[in-house]
């Protein structure tokens, strides 16, 4: 009996577990699609930008505060994305080495690309750990 209550307990444990990754995932998908809107309105505004001075050049008169109010929206818009594009990494079992950008596990200290420290803490755990494991098997043998 007892061996189908922990089969009964793992099955419900993966069937959680499924359904939090589920869930990570679609909120994920939904933070890209909106970055993928916000990126579309700067190109929008890009290509106003690009009108004015065309318009200018040819010898139409466009106030500086033309440029400025579109100058603000794409740094906003900008905002915008970076802050959606740090709850993605937040959500993220990944992160991008500061250094070379190879994609790397989420507590992992040092870049197995470039071997730049990402995370002196989780570096110094996984030392400790390796001398740790090196002295038991000294100690073995």
């Amino acid at each position: 009996m007892e061996f189908w209550d922990d089969f009964s307990k793992a099955v419900a444990n993966a069937a959680d577990q499924t359904v939090k990754g589920t869930e990570k995932l679609t909120t994920i998908a939904k933070l890209k699609y909106r970055i993928s809107t916000l990126k579309n309105k700067v190109s929008e505004y890009c290509k106003t930008l690009g009108e004015l001075k065309y318009d200018e050049y040819c010898g139409e008169q466009v106030s500086e505060k033309d440029y400025a109010a579109i100058a603000d929206e794409i740094t906003l818009i900008n905002k915008k994305v970076a802050v959606l594009e740090k709850r993605i990494a937040d959500l993220s079992d990944y992160v991008n080495c500061p250094q070379c950008g190879y994609r790397v596990r989420r507590g992992v200290g040092i870049c197995p690309y470039c071997e730049y420290v990402i995370d002196a803490e989780a570096a110094a755990e996984a030392q400790r750990k390796a001398e740790e494991a090196k002295a038991e098997a000294e100690k073995a043998a």
